[in-house]
């Protein structure tokens, strides 16, 4: 005998109001989804095509920089927002090393091999310090903190070489090191540390005759600075994004078209 007062819900007819209600939700639901992943990814797209283009605005400035004549003491900037527009520009200084402030940045390569970039303040004729990156030398595996012995002369000295950013900063775990052996250093610690005002820039010295025998490698090489391989991730990017948006129509619209004409049948 049927039950008429049975409380289990009646089965939902095919393309009944509510199937269609639900399909409706259901496709709703995914665009939106497909929509957020599809924005992220164009995002991420974006981000990589602003890196070319800072890469390319890098290599000017370092072309154009090189091809300018040197400068004098007395023209390089002294203000941090004029400095960058003559990083790469060479320079010629005379003065005196201050060793007793010689940093020694470890975890630096030269010719694939780890090391430190032995960085020593310059004072100038007029007092002014200027703090130069006079080269770089092999540290010992055993004793990786302990860097080497390299002497500075005690006399006068003519420095020759480009202006260049201070050193970039490296990622380092727990509290910043002090100390004359360190993973970073920055204009205001090194004024904390030594009392010295230096120039906002610092002067990577070139290899030349009265240096030969100092110990220091200067094999410096150009920050890399080719666009293509971000131009080439940045199509991967949208590539992605654009699939994304193509199978969600192909699935909720041009694939089920069948379908439903065959259940409407």
């Amino acid at each position: 005998m049927k039950d008429h007062y049975s409380t289990a819900p009646a089965s939902v007819a095919e393309g009944s109001p509510a199937r269609g209600g639900s399909r409706l939700r259901s496709r709703l639901a995914w665009g939106l989804a497909a929509l957020l992943l599809a924005s992220f990814l164009a995002r991420l797209g974006l981000w990589q095509l602003s890196r070319a283009h800072e890469k390319t605005a890098l290599a000017e400035r370092i072309a154009h920089g090189r091809g300018l004549p040197p400068l004098s003491a007395a023209e390089v900037a002294r203000d941090p927002a004029s400095a960058p527009s003559q990083w790469e520009r060479r320079v010629a200084l005379a003065g005196r090393w201050i060793p007793e402030r010689t940093f020694w940045l470890m975890n630096r390569t030269m010719d694939e091999v780890n090391g430190f970039y032995v960085l020593t303040p310059l004072r100038l004729d007029d007092g002014e310090v200027v703090v130069v990156q006079r080269g770089w030398v092999a540290g010992d595996p055993a004793r990786p903190l302990l860097p080497p012995s390299v002497q500075a002369p005690t006399d006068e000295v003519r420095v020759e070489g480009r202006l260049q950013p201070w050193p970039a900063h490296r990622i380092e775990l727990g509290r910043a090191a002090s100390g004359a052996v360190r993973q970073n250093l920055e204009p205001a610690a090194f004024a904390a540390d030594t009392g010295l005002a230096a120039w906002p820039v610092i002067v990577a010295e070139e290899a030349a005759p009265a240096n030969a025998n100092d110990g220091l490698l200067r094999h410096w090489t150009q920050p890399s600075a080719s666009p293509f391989t971000n131009y080439g991730y940045a199509v991967q990017w949208f590539a992605m994004s654009a699939t994304v948006l193509g199978l969600y129509v192909w699935l909720n619209f041009v694939r089920r078209v069948p379908e439903e004409h065959s259940a409407d049948a």
